[in-house]
């Protein structure tokens, strides 16, 4: 059986045959200005929902392959509503014309072998905290926290702009800058005081100027600055992007951080379940990558969590594409759920929530 899975991110889309040795990333949006330093962007997600099929059908068009005997293997986020599920399976049989269709939670498919494990998936739109008992999603116990890469790198197109250049119609420069340059603190107070006083290194990014460069960089500390080079220079902005994951107040946002939702999270589970799941806490996700991320939610965790209970935590090797890779084990497993055209058509929607499961 060929199968042909995308994992639908809110910043991108990770695709390919499974029987190929790797995937390909398409970019989850239509630009709507070709002015590359005041870009325009369409997006067909909103917190982390497709809510513009009709935007994400003709992204998809251009990935997706001419041989419709592929079954297509799509990722659908957690409580996705009713309506939402109609559209994708309507997309699926009647615009693409596939003869095959299944669908999966994403956060399901990473790490697999582990039974059970906390994954804590760090997404675009938002973040997830999925608690897996024997390999299944235990919805009851499932916490979202409403900030991923997205608000974090809006929060710093704020600041900067607020303190330095406009940069509001800058979102893929601003991003850029962010993985470059934005890392957890381990000790906030501290950190904020050496900034405060000076000791701290304030990192000076390098604008493109669209016409001889069309890419930033990073220069190094102390570099005397061109005349015609114009730099973001990003002290505070270092740790206190990050630290909206811990603190979501900080920006008026009424959720608890990311340490709180993990363990609201594993509280809700079966008490004999939760040493398990604390020794199995899987980080995966674009943002995960932020530097020293591990270490700090290790330290505000410890507190929160009964002494008797070790703390273990687990990265992908890939985690962009670790749930891409999830559902390519998964097509090779053989245990792969399968709504046929057929079948769509004979049951309607009603087949694929009976077999596909409750998203």
């Amino acid at each position: 059986m060929s199968v042909y899975a995308v994992d639908i991110g809110g910043s991108s889309l990770k695709h390919g045959l499974t029987t190929a040795s790797t995937y390909k990333i398409t970019k989850n949006y239509m630009r709507m200005s070709a002015k590359q330093h005041a870009i325009q962007i369409r997006r067909p997600v909103e917190r982390g929902y497709v809510v513009n099929w009709t935007l994400q059908g003709d992204i998809l068009q251009d990935i997706l392959p001419n041989n419709k005997e592929h079954t297509l293997l799509l990722t659908t986020p957690l409580f996705t509503p009713e309506k939402l599920l109609l559209q994708q399976e309507e997309v699926v049989f009647e615009e693409f014309q596939f003869e095959k269709y299944s669908s999966v939670v994403p956060q399901s498919m990473v790490f697999k072998p582990i039974p059970f494990a906390c994954v804590v998936d760090l997404g675009f739109s938002s973040t997830y905290i999925v608690p897996l008992i024997d390999g299944k999603v235990l919805l009851s116990a499932v916490r979202r926290l409403n900030v991923g890469g997205k608000l974090l790198t809006n929060y710093l197109k704020e600041c900067v702009s607020y303190r330095q250049w406009n940069m509001m119609d800058s979102f893929e420069l601003i991003d850029e800058v962010k993985e470059a340059v934005c890392k957890c603190s381990l000790s906030f107070i501290n950190d904020m005081k050496e900034f405060a006083n000076g000791t701290a290194t304030t990192l000076q990014w390098a604008l493109p100027d669209f016409v001889q460069t069309k890419n930033g960089y990073l220069m190094e500390p102390q570099t005397a600055v061109p005349d015609s080079t114009q730099v973001l220079r990003l002290g505070l902005e270092q740790i206190t992007v990050p630290e909206i994951l811990f603190h979501p107040s900080d920006i008026g946002l009424d959720q608890a951080g990311l340490h709180g939702g993990i363990v609201e999270a594993i509280s809700a589970c079966p008490e004999h379940f939760q040493s398990l799941l604390y020794q199995n806490i899987i980080l995966t996700g674009g943002t995960s990558q932020l530097p020293n991320l591990k270490e700090r939610l290790e330290k505000e965790l410890r507190p929160l969590v009964p002494a008797e209970y070790l703390i273990q935590f687990h990265t992908t090797n890939d985690p962009i594409g670790a749930v891409w890779k999830g559902c390519q084990a998964l097509a090779s497993s053989g245990s792969m759920p399968i709504v046929t055209k057929a079948e769509y058509q004979e049951h309607g929607s009603n087949i694929c929530r009976t077999r596909l499961g409750n998203l």
